[in-house]
């Protein structure tokens, strides 16, 4: 399950693939920069690659599956609390 903390949007992901391509900042500055793992950003770099600025765009899948983990935590939450 994805462990994700931060969403960064299309633009961010866009200027860190730029960071990485253009100007050779390095993985280990940017990963803490932008709060994500060397493994993210080199994703981010290789779906650039693959599709340009379309590669970058959230799939619909990992969409979905975020919006059903959040739901579930609310759910688990609100839950929870009743048995107070």
């Amino acid at each position: 399950m994805s462990k994700r903390i931060i969403d960064h949007d299309i633009n961010e992901r866009y200027k860190a693939v730029m960071k990485v391509l253009e100007e050779r900042e390095s993985l280990n500055s940017l990963t803490k920069a932008y709060g994500v793992t060397k493994t993210t950003l080199k994703n981010w770099v290789r779906k650039y690659n693959a599709d340009g600025i379309e590669g970058l765009k959230e799939s619909k899948v990992t969409f979905l599956l975020h919006m059903y983990v959040k739901r579930a935590k609310k759910y688990s939450l609100t839950k929870s609390n009743r048995n107070r």
